[in-house]
């Protein structure tokens, strides 16, 4: 383990993208997203319209070391993830029982030229 600050940044300059929580995605799940895509580069390539589970991408300390990376994907497991949730009827967005799964806060830089 490392502290966050002794993290060096990525190709594109950002920090401690990966390890801790995997990624709850806006996207549908669904197995076969990618077979549809040819070897074109996609930018923010659009799933499912709907579905039953998200996407969640990027690993977490519940992966091993080789799945922490921006292309690991996997799909959230609802009902596994509210055994324990105490409200009557189950709430689908407090998932309870996973621990392993976080979302990301996102806004626009804009770099002025003042220092």
């Amino acid at each position: 383990t490392h502290l966050p600050s002794e993290v060096k940044p990525n190709p594109f300059g950002l920090l401690n993208m990966l390890g801790n929580v995997s990624e709850f995605c806006q996207d549908w799940y669904s197995p076969d997203t990618y077979a549809s895509y040819n070897e074109v580069t996609i930018i923010d390539p659009k799933g499912p319209t709907d579905g039953l589970e998200h996407v969640i991408r990027g690993g977490s300390y519940k992966n091993d070391a080789a799945d922490v990376r921006c292309a690991t994907r996997d799909f959230t497991k609802t009902k596994k993830w509210l055994i324990t949730d105490p409200q009557i009827p189950k709430s689908i967005w407090w998932y309870s029982d996973c621990t392993h799964v976080g979302f990301r806060v996102v806004c626009e830089y804009y770099i002025s030229d003042k220092k």
